[in-house]
């Protein structure tokens, strides 16, 4: 989205939360950030390892896009595979991977 002049949309996530318009309705959306999900699980757990999903491929929504740009879409996702686990592209995909580990006796 930033790519296109969309900074309000591709940034949303930054403040926390939003709002998503849906069969003419508004509904909250909350972003919560990698160590509030593990802290969500408590002292227990601890944060392993953090990844991001869809850094530069379009989003799965966009289903047209690697049927007509098959080769493109193959560069995107291998760049996207080597982006996906490293600072700060960690943070930025659509969907985030969190990865926990149970540290209980």
């Amino acid at each position: 989205m930033l790519l296109r002049g969309k900074l309000k949309l591709a940034t949303r996530r930054f403040s926390g939360k939003s709002t998503v318009f849906k069969e003419g309705l508004n509904y909250p959306v909350y972003y919560y950030t990698p160590r509030q999900v593990a802290a969500a699980w408590g002292e227990d757990f601890k944060l392993e390892t953090i990844e991001a999903l869809s850094v530069v491929t379009p989003p799965a929504t966009n289903k047209d896009f690697a049927l007509k740009r098959p080769k493109l879409f193959d560069l995107l996702s291998k760049l996207d595979d080597a982006l996906a686990p490293r600072f700060p592209f960690k943070y930025w995909g659509d969907f985030t991977i969190v990865s926990l580990t149970d540290h209980r006796p």
